[in-house]
């Protein structure tokens, strides 16, 4: 578990605290470049996202076509006491986050907002067995009714998929792992939150790169840790995984 919340503390570290603040002059990866293994043959729902007019219910778009706007949250559930808790969040005092979002919680253990910051919360101060409970409960609920030819992505919750693959990757589910951090890539780039956060890209692609390395797929953990060097030049973390593959095997190429 160090191991992950090191690299995620140190890109913070880099690009700021609060993810609304960060902006970014390097180039970014088109959302068709970046191909995902985890999630070939299903089809994307998005939900709380209101679609552009002129689409049409089932309609297919291209890789990285505009889809819509994403909804506002209704204010009886993202309310006062959960935005004070994640403003505290933001501004570092993780202790006074987690006592103020932890007593949201218990009165209203089914607020998807709640769950989702209490979860957050307790993953950057280190309490990664409730973490992982929290990040499974709402996912449960989050992709509830979704048949298996469907991958769902709740534009409300995109850092949640990236911190589960995180705390899957500890668990060395790294099947799981590849799973969740692929729905944080689609939804970061349907969201176009990477454009002001492209740690948070890096860090997806550096934690496929090492998913598939244990899975054994040398030529998709080769295929991310090249598109992580390609933006990323100064990245040092797939690089242990390049150095313990076999050499003379090709990766899939860009």
């Amino acid at each position: 578990m160090m191991k992950h919340l090191a690299f995620f503390f140190m890109l913070l570290a880099l690009n700021g605290c609060s993810p609304l603040n960060l902006k970014s002059n390097r180039g970014l990866p088109s959302p068709d470049e970046v191909q995902l293994h985890a999630l070939k043959g299903l089809d994307r729902r998005f939900t709380h996202l209101t679609p552009r007019s002129d689409l049409a219910a089932g309609q297919s778009v291209n890789v990285g076509e505009r889809l819509g706007r994403v909804q506002e949250p209704p204010a009886d559930k993202y309310h006062e006491k959960i935005i004070k808790a994640d403003s505290l969040y933001y501004s570092g005092n993780y202790a006074a986050a987690k006592q103020s979002i932890e007593a949201v919680y218990q009165q209203e253990p089914d607020n998807l907002f709640a769950i989702e910051l209490y979860a957050r919360v307790l993953f950057r101060v280190e309490e990664r067995s409730k973490s992982f409970e929290l990040y499974t409960d709402l996912m449960r609920k989050l992709d509830g009714g979704v048949t298996k030819e469907f991958v769902n992505v709740d534009m409300w919750f995109i850092d949640a998929y990236a911190k589960l693959g995180a705390l899957y990757l500890d668990r060395r589910e790294f099947g799981r792992a590849a799973y969740e951090i692929s729905r944080s890539v689609v939804g970061g780039f349907a969201r176009r939150y990477f454009d002001a956060n492209p740690a948070a890209l890096e860090m997806d692609l550096s934690y496929l790169t090492e998913a598939y390395f244990h899975l054994n797929n040398h030529e998709w953990s080769r295929y991310y840790a090249a598109l992580t060097l390609k933006y990323f030049p100064a990245n040092t973390y797939v690089l242990q995984y390049l150095s313990k593959m076999p050499a003379g095997q090709p990766g899939k190429s860009l």
